[in-house]
């Protein structure tokens, strides 16, 4: 009995000893953590990037005598070496997760956001636009769903438009739905009071918002110009007019892949804007069943409080400007001049 505990004790002291000892002087090394790792997983991450000298001996210590095995965080971390074991634990108990800077556009679509996060390094496009569809995550953004489409569709069919545009710094190992839920919550804190309200006067649902608005981002290319083509769409939908937006119409195309960086596709042709899609404000009236892409804080306000006119057209001068028109006559006019005869040219 006497020598088991004698064999006990030279152990722990030996592993105390061990504890105090450097490591390999390596300079600076920087490693990731992965979420989930438990104290064995640390000590074999550790010891295959030549942290540690002994794997095992770093293993019992954490686990049988430093008593921290569970106090340890994942994260990233940048190690000074030497160190020894009792400093490296120290450090791993302070979990800094490594931070990606994205920026999202105004404007960018389901796609694009998803392809930003893709190349960023933060999950793959198709496990971002799986978790952009779960009903999970439409119920928890509010997104209400309709019969729209082809029987026992339901649109929209993703929370596309309730994801803020903005540059974040997200966590290295976020999940996808950690990402999208963290754009939500940033647009609901672009949301004031004053917004809030003014919404509630228009007796409008936050969802017609973010669909409007999302219009109005994808045509407007000079923002001193949001407020008065806001205007028109307001004008048009009150006189129940069809709204024509052309970015509706590209949206529902099944070769659809995102609004930026602008994608190479080809032109609308007549036959796109008879395609009888939910989307396409060419064949039904009023808003498509949901936003078509993110929205921006002064596209937001522009619709909330859109210009005092009576316009009902504009027509692109192909230089980010538009001609506003209050008559059809006006339109045709502006048609012939900025699309037919200059690309005629």
């Amino acid at each position: 009995m006497v020598a088991a505990v004698l064999s006990i004790v030279l152990a722990v002291l030996g592993l105390v000893r061990f504890s105090q000892t450097a490591g390999p002087n390596l300079g600076v090394v920087s490693l990731e953590i992965p979420r989930g790792s438990h104290a064995r997983a640390m000590s074999r991450l550790l010891a295959a990037n030549g942290l540690i000298r002994h794997e095992l001996l770093f293993y019992m210590y954490l686990r049988f005598v430093s008593g921290r095995s569970r106090d340890l965080q994942a994260g990233h971390y940048t190690f000074h070496t030497p160190l020894t074991p009792q400093q490296m634990i120290a450090l791993l108990q302070q979990g800094k997760p490594r931070q990606v800077r994205v920026t999202i556009p105004e404007g960018a679509s389901n796609q694009d956001i998803a392809r930003l996060l893709h190349q960023a390094g933060l999950a793959t496009q198709q496990q971002l636009l799986t978790a952009m569809q779960s009903p999970q995550l439409l119920r928890a953004f509010g997104v209400p769903q309709q019969q729209a489409g082809r029987p026992g569709q339901l649109l929209p069919a993703s929370v596309e438009g309730y994801m803020y545009p903005d540059t974040y710094l997200f966590d290295a190992g976020s999940s996808p739905k950690q990402l999208l839920q963290h754009m939500h919550a940033q647009l609901q804190q672009a949301l004031t009071p004053p917004m809030r309200q003014r919404l509630q006067q228009m007796n409008w649902s936050l969802h017609r918002l973010l669909t409007l608005a999302s219009l109005v981002q994808q045509e407007t290319a000079t923002p001193s110009e949001a407020p008065r083509i806001a205007a028109v769409f307001h004008n048009r939908l009150a006189k129940n007019m069809r709204l024509q937006c052309d970015p509706t119409v590209r949206y529902g195309l099944s070769d659809f892949a995102g609004f930026y960086p602008p994608i190479a596709s080809p032109r609308l042709r007549k036959k796109h804007l008879r395609d009888r899609h939910p989307y396409n404000t060419y064949v039904h009236k009023q808003l498509p069943p949901g936003p078509i892409s993110s929205v921006g804080e002064q596209v937001l306000r522009a619709v909330l409080w859109p210009e005092a006119t009576n316009l009902l057209y504009f027509v692109s001068k192909n230089d980010g400007t538009h001609v506003f028109c209050r008559t059809y006559a006006c339109h045709k006019r502006a048609v012939k001049k900025w699309q037919l005869d200059y690309f005629r040219k």
